[in-house]
């Protein structure tokens, strides 16, 4: 995403390879399920970043995923909702 660039701070550059790396994800996943008879529709990612953030959200259930990438913490919470 970032051919290789160091990235040394979340700037406009880092958060759009982020966004663009979470589409590609969210995309497979949703064609994989669709594969198996699971019809998902997925929407435009949301990234927020920085401490102590709290959302709230009108879902049926939530799938976090926390990750450690160089010692940072990174958590992906995937809304998921029956229509």
């Amino acid at each position: 995403m970032m051919m290789g660039m160091p990235v040394n701070e979340l700037d406009d550059m880092a958060q759009s390879a982020l966004s663009e790396l979470t589409n590609m994800l969210t995309a497979n996943a949703s064609i994989n399920l669709s594969e198996i008879g699971v019809n998902v529709n997925i929407s435009t990612p949301t990234l927020l970043y920085g401490e102590d953030i709290q959302i709230k959200m009108n879902v049926d259930k939530i799938l976090c995923i926390q990750l450690t990438v160089d010692d940072i913490p990174i958590d992906v919470n995937i809304a998921l909702q029956n229509l």
